[in-house]
């Protein structure tokens, strides 16, 4: 399931009118995706904060909420008391909303330089708008490639049969040239970016904290900061936080 997908879905899910495939998937989604379960917290406090002011009104609510809709002209076509409820429903909503996300933008970290057009480099891949300078499966050809070009050398790809390296290009970020790893994931495209010391100059903002191996949002991608040696790290790819960090892990 995509991530788009799961957050129209997710207000169903609070209320359990999905079916159990799909309960399930989006289940299986939010264990694997930190950014959506992130969201789905949020909105199942925001939920829960809702519920318990409704049912616990301190009796002036209703007040305030009614003087406020006169004074928009709105408060004298609602005449019934139920029509007052679903009011102050709509303005605790909207208020709870602001509020909340108010604090996520005041709380997300801004995405760093590297992290942006690396992303737009691995978008590229994933449509087959680029592709290696050098197609190769093995790991000696392509280190032998960095260091020849770039005076860089890649980390060690994870074992195991999920992980397939296709090969390496030679691009340009903003202002440095970075070796850009190709690889797969089981079918999806992972991207690899090692920059040189020399060459991280050019991204002081993500210098500085790559060596906390932060994680970042990017469309329906994440993308992990990190370091090799004096290098800069930076993975990109639709797929669990954990498996980017597995290819960022420092041997």
């Amino acid at each position: 399931m995509k991530c788009q997908e799961a957050r129209q879905l997710l207000s169903a899910y609070l209320d359990s009118s999905l079916d159990e495939t799909v309960t399930f998937r989006i289940m299986r989604h939010l264990e694997e995706c930190p950014s959506c379960s992130s969201r789905f917290s949020v909105e199942q406090r925001l939920e829960q904060a809702i519920q318990e002011t409704l049912r616990r009104p301190s009796g002036d609510e209703e007040e305030i909420v009614r003087r406020a809709l006169v004074r928009a002209g709105i408060g004298r076509r609602l005449s019934s008391r139920r029509s007052w409820a679903a009011a102050l429903i709509v303005v605790l909503l909207a208020t709870a909303v602001f509020g909340v996300d108010q604090l996520l933008r005041r709380s997300s970290p801004p995405v760093p330089d590297l992290v942006v057009a690396a992303a737009q480099d691995h978008r590229k891949f994933v449509s087959g708008d680029v592709g290696p300078d050098l197609p190769s499966e093995n790991p000696d050809e392509v280190n032998a490639f960095l260091a020849r070009e770039l005076s860089t050398a890649m980390p060690q790809v994870p074992a195991g049969n999920a992980w397939k390296l296709l090969g390496v290009r030679k691009c340009h970020l903003k202002e440095a040239w970075v070796g850009f790893i190709m690889l797969r994931f089981n079918s999806t495209p992972v991207s690899l970016f090692v920059i040189s010391p020399e060459e991280a100059k050019a991204f002081p903002d993500a210098a500085g904290i790559a060596s906390r191996n932060p994680c970042f949002p990017v469309g329906e991608e994440h993308a992990v900061l990190s370091t090799f040696g004096d290098h800069l790290l930076c993975a990109v790819g639709n797929v669990p936080v954990p498996t980017l960090e597995e290819l960022t892990r420092r041997p």
